[in-house]
């Protein structure tokens, strides 16, 4: 083990003694056997989780049925998983091709002036629908038409169980007025 130091220490050569490998080794196990270890989240602070929990028990109030509740979640995250993400990362990657063709580094291991050659945003691009001038212009094409036809089947996903929601709620609400 080197130990290292702010401050050179010539006589040591910067070799930690077993005393300091036994202090080291009793409290990382003191930090092992703790029974609630001490976690922190960068951005984690009381009021999020306590308006995290609050949201949570609204959303249980509000919406006594479960099952329209995982359909709406189905019909956000299922299709936004299956339609709209597949077409923004191939998207991403004819950006990559069209703009850096020599490059196969990480984005790590590239240079900034390579990186910063392309600030615009896939979703931008989806938006912007731009087909000239490029030599995968039928890829192009796929992923616009691809994109927008999920994001409209995600809208009518998340409206037809938000009526449910809605219908149900009512429902309940004339049920309970007799």
């Amino acid at each position: 083990f080197e130990k290292v130091t702010d401050e050179a220490e010539p006589s040591r050569n910067g070799a930690i003694s077993g005393e300091e490998i036994n202090d080291l080794r009793s409290s990382m196990v003191s930090n092992i056997t703790e029974p609630f270890p001490i976690i922190s989240i960068p951005g984690d602070s009381l009021y999020l989780r306590t308006g995290l929990v609050f949201a949570t028990y609204l959303v249980a109030i509000v919406i006594p049925n479960v099952q329209v509740l995982i359909s709406l979640a189905g019909a956000l995250a299922g299709s936004s998983t299956a339609l709209l993400i597949p077409p923004m990362l191939e998207l991403a990657l004819i950006d990559h091709l069209e703009t850096k063709p020599t490059v196969t580094m990480s984005p790590k291991l590239t240079p900034l002036s390579v990186q910063n050659s392309s600030s615009t945003s896939s979703f931008r691009r989806l938006c912007r629908c731009d087909l000239s001038g490029s030599k995968f212009w039928k890829k192009k094409l796929k992923c616009f038409i691809l994109f927008w036809v999920g994001f409209v089947f995600m809208l009518i996903g998340a409206y037809a169980s938000l009526s449910d929601i809605v219908s149900i709620w009512f429902s309940t609400e004339e049920k309970k007025d007799p």
